[in-house]
């Protein structure tokens, strides 16, 4: 998948955009219709898809394709940029991006393909990264999340989830539970295990916040998922 996203961000940046970003995403639905006590259909879908976002002068231009090999990618990295330099025909100021010292940030938060994109821009590995910072915080989808500090890496697995519905928003979710952590100053690993429940939760519902619990519910997710008590 990192190849596939490389692939539509290089595309966007040949045909001239100072700055791309793509995301694959990939979402899987089941739904079951029930009439009368019987069971009428079972229907289970999956879709896959990349979108690129391209800057170009004033304005961003999107687009987003569900073909996932190398030249679909490329074009459409090529399509957003496209959007994006019709957008910038309308005057407006140049929009600058510009590059901040981790050293000014406290913690630091990617995905994986984020993650891959940061170590090339700086140089640095995780190790390296998370001297400057308190810590850094790297998801992996189902293989769960890392969490670099100055002393110390925690591999954090993923909750257990009961199916996948919607992973949009399993990101925000995440990082909702490392904010309880730090807001409560909790340890670490606890941290980590609690925003990886948070992402479970999200991911079994669709949209980014549909999804609810209380808080005997998450203590018992919690202790279902890692075999320890959430105090």
């Amino acid at each position: 998948m990192f190849d596939i996203a490389d692939t539509a961000v290089a595309g966007a940046l040949a045909a001239g955009a100072a700055y791309a970003d793509a995301r694959v995403t990939a979402r899987t639905t089941r739904s079951i219709d029930v009439q009368n006590g019987g069971v009428e259909n079972i229907d289970i879908g999956e879709d896959i898809g990349v979108g690129v976002r391209a800057l170009i002068g004033s304005s961003w231009g999107f687009f987003a394709t569900d073909q996932l090999s190398a030249d679909a990618a490329r074009r459409a990295g090529e399509r957003a940029a496209e959007i994006a330099r019709a957008s910038a025909r309308v005057a407006g100021a140049p929009i600058a991006l510009t590059d901040v010292p981790i050293d000014q940030a406290t913690w630091v938060t990617v995905n994986d393909y984020e993650a891959q994109l940061l170590q090339e821009r700086t140089g640095m590995s995780p190790h390296e990264i998370s001297q400057q910072v308190e810590a850094l915080f790297i998801t992996r989808g189902g293989k769960g999340s890392q969490i670099y500090t100055a002393k110390h890496e925690y591999n954090v697995p993923a909750a257990k989830i009961e199916h996948i519905a919607d992973p949009t928003g399993c990101g925000d979710a995440y990082r909702a539970g490392l904010l309880y952590g730090l807001m409560h100053a909790m340890d670490w690993e606890t941290t980590g295990r609690i925003s990886a429940l948070m992402g479970a939760i999200k991911i079994e519902r669709h949209g980014t916040q549909n999804h609810s619990f209380d808080v005997d519910e998450f203590r018992n997710r919690y202790r279902e998922s890692f075999g320890d008590e959430l105090v």
